[in-house]
């Protein structure tokens, strides 16, 4: 990697990188909100989430921005069942699909195929 830290002015937003984050390795970088939106997997769902960039709060290396993401990402206000708002990603299923992929062929490669299937349990 040839960007240990990367300096948020001159990430391109809406590319995927490839990063090394608690729960990822590649992120779409959102640079309104200067976090990496990833695949994250926890008791065997898989939902969007956000690593936040270094510059503010969380530590992660990364490298060069691999390409434009093929399809428009969008954040999409949401109303939970009891009236509060939150904030989703649209559209969801390409988002995981995209990123899953990415994830799936580094852990093939890095680890190995019988790793693949693990961090989804």
């Amino acid at each position: 990697m040839k960007d240990k830290k990367g300096n948020i002015e001159t990430l391109k937003d809406r590319h995927v990188y490839k990063i090394h984050a608690r729960n990822a390795h590649y992120g779409i970088w959102i640079a309104e909100n200067k976090s990496f939106l990833i695949s994250r997997w926890k008791f065997g769902e898989n939902y969007p989430f956000e690593e936040y960039h270094w510059d503010v709060g969380t530590s992660y290396e990364m490298g060069e921005a691999i390409e434009k993401v093929p399809f428009e990402v969008k954040i999409m206000p949401m109303k939970a069942w009891d009236g509060s708002e939150y904030m989703d990603w649209s559209p969801r299923k390409e988002i995981l699909e995209y990123l899953n992929k990415l994830e799936d062929e580094y852990i093939r490669q890095t680890y190995g195929e019988e790793y693949v299937d693990r961090r989804r349990r």
